[in-house]
Parts: C-alpha cells; structure tokens; sequence
C-alpha cells in the first residue's frame, strides 16, 4: 500500500487521494477498499490492492484477479469506478517506486525551506528562458541558493508537474529537467 501511495503522492495526474475510504462487500465478504483517487482530469476512482494468493495467471503470465469480474460487477452496482493493483504490478513497477520515494523526500525538504516560493520562481523564470536543464546547470545558475536547496524545490516542481524529466532514467544531478 505504501508503494502505491507513493506513486499516487508524486503523480501530478493525480488531484487528491484517499486511504481507505469505504468498504465493497462481495458475498460474505466485506473489503475495505485501500484507496479513493480523483485525476486532474476529474476522473474518480477506487483502488483495490490483490495479493498474488488472490491472483489466477492468464495465458501471458500477468496475474489476474480470481474475482475480477464480480468484483466490477458489485463497484458497477455501486455506482463506483475500480482498478485492480497487484503485487506483480507493484514488484514491475519496482524502479519507479524507488524513483518516487527520492522524490517525495526531497519535496518534503523543500516543505522546510523558507526560500522555498522565492526559489521556485527562479527556478520556473530559468527554465521559461531555457526550457529543458540539468539539475547541476540550474544549480550553478541560481548561484548564491544552496545546490541543496535547488535540488529539492527541482524536486518539488516535479511533484507538482510544474517540471518533468525521463522517469526511465535514474534522478540525479545530471537528469535533464524540462517545462
């Protein structure tokens, strides 16, 4: 769960999320849904997390959920949108979960830092001039902010979606960041 609100938290697709917002019965069972998610887009929908025990393997090797199609059945009854995350879909995505949780640790720096709207009106006029940058060059460009200090606002921005960058690379110094 923590995997997924990780990559919920550093989506900037995603407006606002919920832990565990309301429970769907199926049967006998009662299952607290493990996540609310609203898009920017205005999309709503709930989240299920399945473990692998409770996956069957179709023909490719991606694991299904054993009950998916009473499942949509009983959210479509409800009137709610469902999504399916598995364990393999969280082991898969393994790289960008790592990629997440560095960014959202240095946005929570940047939460700290009281030159942190000043700097990030530098580091959006820098990059509406330049467009794309490295990390490293908009560090020397913001000269006297501490390198430390731009890293982490960089890093917030893209939370934000103010600023991207190759997610298939690793984030370092040398990424190149861009509107």
């Amino acid at each position: 769960a923590i995997a997924v609100a990780l990559a919920l938290e550093c989506d900037p697709r995603i407006a606002s999320y919920t832990e565990r917002p309301r429970t769907l019965s199926l049967g006998d069972k009662n299952v607290e849904l493990h996540f609310w998610v609203r898009h920017a887009s205005g999309l709503e929908e709930f989240v299920l997390l399945v473990a692998d025990a409770d996956c069957l393997q179709t023909a490719g090797g991606i694991p299904r959920p054993r009950e998916a199609e009473r499942w949509q059945a009983r959210a479509r009854d409800a009137g709610l949108s469902l999504r399916f995350v598995t364990e393999h879909d969280v082991r898969v995505a393994g790289a960008e979960i790592a990629q997440h949780n560095r960014l959202l640790a240095f946005a929570q720096v940047a939460q700290s830092l009281g030159n942190r709207l000043a700097l990030r009106a530098r580091i959006l006029a820098h990059m509406e001039l330049q467009s794309r940058a490295r990390i490293d060059q908009l560090e020397a460009a913001l000269v006297p902010f501490d390198s430390a200090d731009v890293q982490a606002v960089t890093c917030e921005l893209i939370c934000l979606g103010a600023l991207d960058f190759d997610r298939e690379q690793e984030l370092t110094r040398r990424s190149v960041v861009a509107q």
